[in-house]
């Protein structure tokens, strides 16, 4: 039994809005009864995440952390102003007595670790992608030391950073959390009103090329003569993606196409996803697509790309679909035909999917994962 709540200090590099934000602040909110999390993030990009940390009562801490990026100044800010960032950080970890720090954002994100090893606490590092430069690698490889500890999203993701760090630490791979109860088609939604005179197949993401949108622009053109199908992608286009976002609108506007819109960011995800018939994830890689996740958990039938672990929980023809290759417009093609045709089949499938979700990626035991985790780590405090 421990003695009092552990003091987790989540650090992110990253403020845009994703996955790993949405991850912190779920099992933040789940264990605030065990675990008093306080999140550290940048200032820039953060504003969207600061505020649901707010409306969750989450505490959080803003430092101007620079990243890793091919944007110049920034880059520039990088080379320059780690060094103090590193020691800002740290000073603020030991002052405030922190028993955990969890670096979040992945494993090109060593300014946590250090700062967390400086303050003389423990670190548990967060891996959750399958595609990394070699030089960042083989800096994680320098720097994993460092950990006292690591989660990994995937077991594809335990995999491809294996070589790379101590295998005899304490390990654990945990999913990314959804909130089956509230991500629930039984659940109505008075503002959603679909239109059933159409299948819409629709993906939600931050627009940037690892999701491999040509893709799902390439199976729309060859289903424009079909108006009864329509495609919709969801999500923001944040300032550094403007110009690959244009490159689509481009793409979209020479192939003459009038069955597939950007509809930018939606504040209600759990209703975006209602409207649905079917989601597609076009993804080239990743680690725990939690959108595919809350897809699953809306009951929707889901065509992939063969990202993450899907092809550890997922079967073709009983809760979706894999197609074989990250640019196989043939195989999308023929499953969303198959899908469009049969309204019976969708259901089954959908019915499926949420069971999946259910099972594996309910955010009651991604939390119960992280406690077990955070106190195998901290044994002091147990």
């Amino acid at each position: 039994m421990c003695k009092r709540k552990l003091r987790v200090a989540n650090i992110i590099e990253e403020g845009k809005l994703g996955g790993p934000q949405l991850r912190i602040l779920a099992i933040a909110k789940e264990l605030r009864h065990e675990v008093e999390t306080t999140v550290i993030m940048p200032r820039e990009n953060s504003d969207s995440f600061r505020q649901k940390c707010e409306i969750a009562n989450i505490p959080y801490k803003v430092f101007s952390i620079s990243r890793i990026t091919k944007e110049l100044p920034v880059a520039f800010r990088y080379v320059f102003f780690s060094i103090f960032e590193v020691l800002l950080i740290s000073k603020y970890i030991k002052r405030n007595k922190f028993d955990l720090v969890h670096v979040s954002g992945g494993s090109w994100q060593f300014k946590g670790v250090i700062a967390g090893r400086l303050a003389g606490v423990k670190v548990l590092w967060h891996l959750n992608d399958t595609c990394m430069p070699t030089i960042i690698k083989k800096i994680f490889k320098l720097f994993s030391p460092l950990a006292s500890g690591i989660i990994c999203s995937s077991y594809r993701t335990l995999d491809y950073y294996a070589p790379y760090f101590d295998n005899s630490l304490p390990l654990m791979v945990i999913y990314p959390p959804v909130n089956v109860s509230y991500f629930d088609p039984a659940i109505f939604i008075s503002d959603v009103h679909p239109s059933r005179s159409r299948i819409i197949v629709g993906t939600l993401c931050n627009i940037n090329p690892t999701k491999n949108i040509e893709l799902i622009i390439n199976v729309a053109s060859c289903f424009k003569s079909r108006e009864e199908i329509t495609f919709q992608i969801a999500g923001p286009v944040h300032k550094n993606q403007e110009s690959y976002f244009l490159r689509l609108c481009n793409l979209i506007k020479k192939s003459k196409l009038t069955n597939i819109e950007f509809i930018g960011n939606v504040s209600d995800v759990r209703g975006y996803l209602s409207q649905l018939d079917i989601y597609f994830c076009s993804s080239l890689h990743e680690s725990g697509p939690m959108s595919l996740f809350e897809a699953m958990s809306m009951g929707k039938p889901i065509i992939t790309t063969n990202v993450g672990d899907v092809s550890r929980y997922m079967l073709n023809d009983k809760n979706g679909y894999i197609i074989e290759s990250v640019s196989d417009v043939k195989g999308a093609m023929k499953y969303i035909s198959k899908l469009s045709s049969n309204a019976e089949l969708r259901s089954k499938l959908g019915s499926q999917s949420r069971e999946l979700a259910r099972n594996y990626f309910d955010v009651e035991k991604s939390s119960t994962n992280h406690k077990n985790i955070y106190f195998q780590i901290c044994r002091d405090y147990l």
